[in-house]
């Protein structure tokens, strides 16, 4: 019988990622694809590629479960779907093959204050975070940001007085201020994977382009490794996550956590972190075997340009 896994927001370059990961790594499956924003560029990748509702749309759990009915595994991708299926009861998440993480997990990380008060009570490892409108002039500077959201929509560095009443006067919604960690040459992007008594990291250190990571390589960071390590401790029996940090006065400090597949998925695919199998894999029964990326590999993104002739 073919294996059959759905990807939501297909037409992003996560789900894409993720979908080149799948039909490599399984060519007997079918594997397709579903996005509220139509079925366009995903369906140059996915076999087939079903419109969904919005998140945030009155059908979308229904339109979801039905769709999902169909399917042996259902990754869900955007923060906005993970949101509203973290909130359904737990009879309504196991009916549905869902391939994410726990509800709190997904609850708290999408949230970066809530992230920032969780590192606080699990070792300190966060960035110094508030809301907005709570620091004053001597925070000075501070980088501003959507208390939700993911890569860098909406973050500005605020140095001065009047630039900070601008912003706070511009932001719509909740937003939060953190600390300025001001080395970019010492950001990381690094990942968990955890399953049972298994538990695997990876620590890229990193350039970024237009919010997004450019080239990245592999390195052993023993102080860091320990920081993953304990988050990991805290984190349910079967759990990835993706974790952004900056080393700052020589400790690292954790500005960003993602509770799903990001968009290095397949940079560190590629280097031997296979996240995304391990968990497939984990959750048919087969244990996840301990990582064996390439200390010092450098994976650089590259374009790709598609011609689609009408």
């Amino acid at each position: 019988m073919t294996v059959r896994i759905l990807v939501t927001g297909a037409n992003g370059d996560i789900a894409e990622a993720i979908g080149r990961i799948l039909k490599t790594s399984f060519p007997q499956a079918a594997v397709d694809g579903a996005d509220s924003q139509g079925t366009f560029p995903g369906s140059l990748l996915f076999q087939s590629v079903h419109a969904l509702p919005a998140a945030r749309a009155p059908d979308f759990l229904d339109s979801f479960r039905s769709l999902a009915s169909h399917y042996d595994r259902v990754i869900p991708v955007p923060e906005a779907e993970l949101l509203a299926l973290a909130r359904q009861d737990d009879a309504w998440r196991a009916a549905v093959p869902l391939v994410m993480n726990a509800p709190w997990v997904i609850s708290t990380f999408c949230d970066k204050l809530e992230t920032a008060r969780w590192l606080d009570q699990h070792g300190g490892f966060s960035a110094r975070t508030a809301r907005l409108q709570d620091i004053g002039v001597g925070d000075l500077p501070v980088v501003a940001k959507p208390r939700a959201g993911w890569g860098s929509r909406g973050v500005e560095i605020v140095r001065t007085p009047e630039r900070l009443a601008a912003v706070r006067a511009e932001a719509t919604g909740d937003w939060i201020a953190q600390e300025l960690l001001d080395d970019p040459q010492a950001e990381y992007t690094c990942a968990i994977a955890r399953d049972g008594a298994v538990t695997n990291t990876i620590t890229m250190r990193r350039t970024m382009q237009g919010g997004l990571t450019k080239q990245a390589t592999i390195v052993e960071d023993p102080a860091i490794d320990r920081m993953l390590r304990s988050i990991a401790d805290s984190l349910p029996d079967r759990a990835f996550i993706n974790v952004q940090l900056r080393v700052f006065r020589g400790e690292p400090r954790i500005f960003e956590i993602n509770p799903r597949f990001s968009s290095t998925v397949m940079m560190r695919h590629l280097a031997g972190f296979e996240d995304v199998l391990w968990i497939l894999n984990a959750l048919d029964g087969q244990p996840m075997p301990p990582a064996k990326a390439r200390p010092g590999a450098t994976i650089i993104r590259m374009s790709r340009e598609i011609v689609v002739d009408e």
